[in-house]
């Protein structure tokens, strides 16, 4: 699979040669212009190479997999810089995108290891970039966990909140990470480089259909399923009156919102690039050195080599993202008290239930049995003795011995009963951690925003885990607030 990917992200020489290269291509005079200014457009402007990575927008920042994004950027950019190549990290917010599906959810765990649900008031529609999400400051304050930083940590997020879904994302990345990460969006796209992908695509409209098939049979060639499907006609929308509308081909022409357009004619409009298109846009307008992705935008990449060749752009190296879990006090307690290694934790409720009700008190109920049995049989040898001899001893014997097996049967029953308690307790506990680590058999990073934790660790909880979380670990991290 790897040799799917322009280098290996573990090889330090290879990521800093190709940072070196990239730093010699620069960004083009209309993209510059249009990056907001500050100290990270000035440095690219100046020659520095890029670490990308992107999401569409969510209300409150969405999930924490976002903020990893935006930590294995920085990172990555900081690490670039320390071996001797200026580089700036940017997330790519995708404001185009219009699928709704999970960017309204902001959902926190409770004190039971369940999940409670902010009301979200959606308007508007077409483009994320022209849609409003308003949450209520009693709605946030009943979801935010009762700690010393809660108050403060609502009045952040509410003074970051003012109702354009993408708009506020922005907002939310620049107030966690400042300004050493430049956040960007579709519609500041300008400059030939942009304009040339479009004009190809548009060209030529089975193009891009057609390499990303390639890929996918090279994939299956080697075992591995594609991740993407290959788009209908060019992989370009038009964005019109807030809209984002797929061209299509028909014959020598191109149709969109019920338009017939010349290629000419559409260049000369606001075009939008579908997800395998846009992997090559923006290797086209930024200097990328380093591409961030999840497991699925890793995927695509994997599939994407001969559309990259098919444009004449070069591929970029590829570094997953962070994946972490972070375990606030209350919840590690719990699940030291259960007995459950840190690691055991990601294994889910079901397999942890499981593993208990394998494993627990089974020696224990086994050697009380045992303990029963060996009782019973050796006074029943001492009574059968004792009848014999008849009389008083036979008497004293046959009482004692159903006194004994009553005695023993009682002590059975209460320990099963006790044990019991004892495994409730437990499964109480491992329902509760897993509430927080695995929702709904899902890891955390999926479901839960940053504000959580910040309300939990304080603010600066960001910074710190900024400076603690490596994207060139391997493996999933389990950290401690």
């Amino acid at each position: 699979m790897l040799d799917r990917f322009a280098l290996d992200p573990r090889n330090a020489d290879a990521v800093l040669s190709r940072a070196r290269a990239q730093t010699v291509r620069g960004l083009e005079p209309e993209m510059a212009d249009r990056l907001e200014p500050g100290p990270a457009s000035d440095k690219l402007k100046r020659g520095a190479a890029a670490v990308l990575t992107g999401q569409q927008p969510s209300v409150g920042l969405g999930p924490l997999y976002n903020f990893y994004k935006a930590v294995s950027a920085v990172r990555w950019a900081r690490w670039l810089e320390a071996g001797g190549v200026p580089a700036v990290p940017i997330f790519w917010n995708h404001s185009d995108d219009d699928r709704a599906q999970d960017f309204d959810r902001l959902a926190m765990p409770d004190r039971e290891g369940g999940m409670r649900r902010a009301r979200v008031r959606l308007s508007g529609d077409g483009v994320l970039a022209n849609r409003e999400a308003r949450l209520d400051a009693e709605d946030l304050l009943d979801l935010l966990p009762q700690t010393p930083y809660r108050a403060e940590i609502l009045d952040l997020f509410l003074s970051l909140h003012r109702g354009p879904v993408a708009a506020d994302f922005t907002r939310f990345l620049k107030a966690l990470f400042g300004a050493e990460l430049l956040v960007f969006e579709p519609a500041q796209i300008t400059g030939g480089r942009a304009a040339s992908v479009f004009e190809r695509a548009l060209a030529d409209p089975g193009k891009v259909r057609r390499a990303v098939e390639a890929g996918a049979e090279r994939l299956r060639g080697i075992g591995f399923q594609p991740a993407m499907a290959a788009p209908r006609g060019p992989g370009v929308y038009l964005i019109r009156e807030g809209r984002r509308v797929r061209v299509e081909a028909a014959g020598n022409a191109l149709v969109a919102a019920g338009e017939t357009f010349s290629a000419r004619a559409l260049l000369a409009e606001r075009l939008s690039a579908g997800a395998a298109l846009r992997c090559v846009l923006q290797d086209s307008v930024f200097p990328v050195a380093l591409y961030v992705g999840g497991p699925n935008e890793v995927a695509y990449i994997a599939q994407l080599a001969e559309l990259y060749e098919a444009f004449g752009v070069t591929a970029p190296a590829v570094a997953p993202r962070i994946s972490a879990t972070l375990l606030e006090p209350r919840v590690a307690r719990a699940a030291s008290d259960a007995g459950l290694d840190p690691r055991d934790l990601l294994l889910g409720e079901a397999e942890l239930l499981r593993r208990r009700a394998a494993h627990s008190h089974g020696q224990i109920l086994a050697a009380a049995e045992d303990m029963s049995r060996e009782t019973a049989d050796r006074f029943a040898r001492l009574a059968a003795r004792l009848d014999a001899m008849g009389g008083t001893p036979r008497s004293l014997a046959r009482k004692t011995e159903a006194k004994i097996g009553s005695v023993l049967e009682a002590f059975r029953r209460r320990l099963e009963e006790s044990l019991r308690a004892i495994d409730g307790v437990a499964a109480g506990r491992i329902r509760r951690v897993s509430g927080h680590v695995t929702p709904e058999g899902r890891l955390q990073e999926r479901m839960f925003p940053i504000w959580y934790y910040l309300a939990i660790a304080g603010p600066s909880a960001a910074g710190r885990l900024l400076a603690s979380l490596d994207p060139r670990a391997e493996g999933h991290a389990i950290v401690w607030l």
